[in-house]
């Protein structure tokens, strides 16, 4: 017996891969409002200082597309600004967060340096084992 993610009844099931009782149910639970990343998360929207309580794809008449897209229409920016930013986030070191978080240095700019930054440590890694 499985339960359905969406209401919690058990059904019976022969699809392994089957996590709703009934198409109803899934299609209820994928369309389900699901949270933004507020400020103060480790995401992109730190950076933005635009959350959101909460969005979904139909509240942004956008029926299919990538999460990253998604995201980024929620925070009236491109999906390569999000993408950049996001990268920040998970690469920075805390004060280039800072830095692009009061404005001092943008976003561009700041995904650029880390980009540099790790294409010299490869090259520096590189040569070494070479050595």
């Amino acid at each position: 017996m499985k339960k359905c993610r969406n209401c919690g009844v058990e059904f019976v099931s022969t699809n392994p891969r089957q996590i709703h009782c009934t198409q109803a149910c899934a299609s209820k639970y994928h369309n389900r409002k699901k949270p933004i990343p507020q400020k103060g998360q480790t995401q992109a929207g730190e950076l933005f200082g635009k959350g959101k309580d909460s969005i979904s794809s139909n509240e942004l008449n956008l029926s299919e597309g990538q999460a990253r897209d998604l995201a980024a229409k929620a925070y009236n920016v491109s999906p390569t600004t999000y993408h950049r930013a996001k990268t920040i986030l998970h690469k920075g070191s805390p004060e280039l967060k800072a830095k692009v978080a009061s404005g001092e240095t943008s976003i561009n700019y700041a995904y650029n340096k880390i980009n540099r930054i790790e294409r010299h440590t490869e090259t520096r890694r590189l040569h070494s084992d070479l050595s």
